[in-house]
This record gives C-alpha cells, structure tokens and sequence, in this order.
C-alpha cells in the first residue's frame, strides 16, 4: 500500500507488577503472527479477530503514516490510522487543531513552535472489560508534534490525556535531530 509496511514490533515492560511483551512478526501475506506475554486469556481479554488484524500498522508507524500525509501536502494531524498493538485493534483518529507554542519548563528538553492535534481513539476489539468506560463517551488527548532532523519528520513531544481516575496526564519525550 502507500502507507508505512511494518515488518518487526516489539515491546516489553513491567505494568502493576506483572512483566508484559510481545511481538508482531508481519508476514508478506498480510498476516501477523503475534507473540504475548501473558495471553490474552490470562489478561482477560477476547482476542482480536484474525481478519479485523489486516490491513493494519504497529502503534509507533503511525508516525510514519502522519508523515506520509504530510509530505503529501496534508497535515501531520489529519486522517485515520488503523491500529493493531498485539492486544487490541482501534483507530487513531487525528484532527489538527492548529499551529502552537510548547514552552520550556523542566519536564522538558524541547521547546519550540509544534502543531497542535486532538487524537481520539475508536475502540474495536480486544479491549479488557471495563465498567467504567463508556465506549460512547470519546476520550481525546492532545497530541503536539513538531519537525526535526534534516528530512523534517514530524514527531511527538507531548501527550496531554485524561486517565481513567480523570486526572490529567502528560507526557512528554525527547529526541535529537
């Protein structure tokens, strides 16, 4: 296709206590073997359909995917990408909510002009119970990303989102160019 073909995605680390990983081996027929640690039945969690996996990136092309977009001519913040992170299929939904400022503070190492996007999330499959959640309700979080490097790739360098106790979360990340 046009948009990012992933071939390896892999991630590991410690959530309450429990060790999680897996792996996403894509394969040339569009299929993706995954590898979880622990199961999906274990976590109580119905798996993702096979068929609901295709046609799908990794969590961090989506990335790749933006910039495509942008090299097109679009923005970085607009479109919808199709996400299967080993446990749950969703959409990204993101939608530029205009050019910003993210100011220097000591949480940060960037500080700079960036584009605003709200990023909303629509839930698919293998999502765990949870009452709390209103599937109805959406939850968007603000995403700014802003240009690095000699290509000018758009990358993120803050998170603002509401977890589910409502307090706001922010994150924020580094990079060099």
């Amino acid at each position: 296709g046009t948009g990012p073909n992933p071939l390896l995605y892999t991630t590991a680390g410690t959530f309450f206590g429990t060790h999680r990983s897996l792996r996403l081996d894509y394969r040339e027929d569009g299929r993706i073997d995954t590898f979880l640690e622990p199961a999906n039945e274990v976590d109580e969690r119905t798996p993702v359909p096979e068929a609901m996996k295709l046609d799908t990136i990794d969590p961090i092309s989506a990335f790749i995917a933006l910039n495509k977009t942008a090299a097109s001519g679009g923005s970085p913040c607009s479109g919808k990408v199709p996400i299967f992170d080993g446990r749950r299929r969703f959409n990204l939904v993101f939608e530029d909510d205009g050019p910003s400022v993210v100011e220097s503070s000591h949480y940060t190492v960037f500080s700079g002009p960036a584009i605003r996007c709200k990023v909303q999330m629509e839930r698919l499959a293998g999502f765990q119970p949870n009452p709390r959640f209103n599937a109805q309700a959406p939850r968007v979080s603000i995403l700014y990303v802003a240009r690095f490097g000699e290509r000018a790739m758009w990358l993120p360098v803050r998170l603002e989102s509401d977890s589910r106790d409502r307090k706001s979360t922010r994150l924020n990340s580094s990079h060099t160019d």
